[in-house]
């Protein structure tokens, strides 16, 4: 009798732990499914917003080509040629305020690309007739903001192809409040 009861009480036991294991793998189950729900979504999202910054990207090198086709550029040893033969030239680095006191051309005045329609409303800009040649690093920016020049009236607005990038790679001089720098190469050595 009580072997009976024994046996009867471990398989009610047995039965109740593979019911409770069922419930517990069924848990287990839908936990893992909704965790994989959240991973695919996830995938979904960050595609999306890469998609999106590769939009972003396409439409910036758009304007890009859009304001070169527009206007002019001089090469290096164009402008070169024109500051040692003591022509009349004006010369705006747009670059970062940062970026132009690490080192900027020869007489370059700082203007802000992001502020080129203002200043040029305070008279901060050289005169809308003046020869003027615009720069940053490697001449993206540069096109935009000739672009922009044109637009405001400027007359003989050309940018720096290929940057002070390229100023500096063909040898020329940059300067800052230490004064003269000869260098070498934008890119950092190891």
């Amino acid at each position: 009798m009580i072997d009976q009861n024994l046996n009867e009480s471990v398989e009610i036991i047995s039965d109740k732990l593979i019911e409770k294991g069922e419930s517990i793998g069924l848990v287990v189950r839908g936990i893992a499914r909704f965790a994989i729900r959240i991973v695919l979504i996830l995938m979904l999202l960050a595609s999306s917003i890469a998609f999106a910054n590769d939009d972003i990207i396409s439409r910036k090198d758009r304007m890009v080509s859009a304001a070169k086709e527009v206007t002019s550029s001089i090469s290096v040893n164009d402008l070169a040629a024109l500051m040692e033969n003591g022509e009349s030239v004006e010369i705006l680095d747009i670059r970062t305020q940062a970026e132009f006191d690490q080192g900027h051309i020869k007489g370059a005045q700082w203007v802000a690309r992001g502020t080129l329609e203002f200043e040029a409303s305070k008279g901060k800009l050289p005169p809308a007739n003046a020869r003027i040649v615009v720069y940053c690093k490697k001449d993206p920016r540069s096109s935009l903001a000739a672009k922009t020049l044109k637009e405001l009236g400027f007359t003989d607005v050309t940018y720096l192809k290929g940057g002070v990038e390229d100023w500096v790679e063909t040898g020329n001089s940059i300067y800052n409040m230490h004064g003269e720098l000869l260098v070498k190469s934008f890119e950092r050595s190891e």
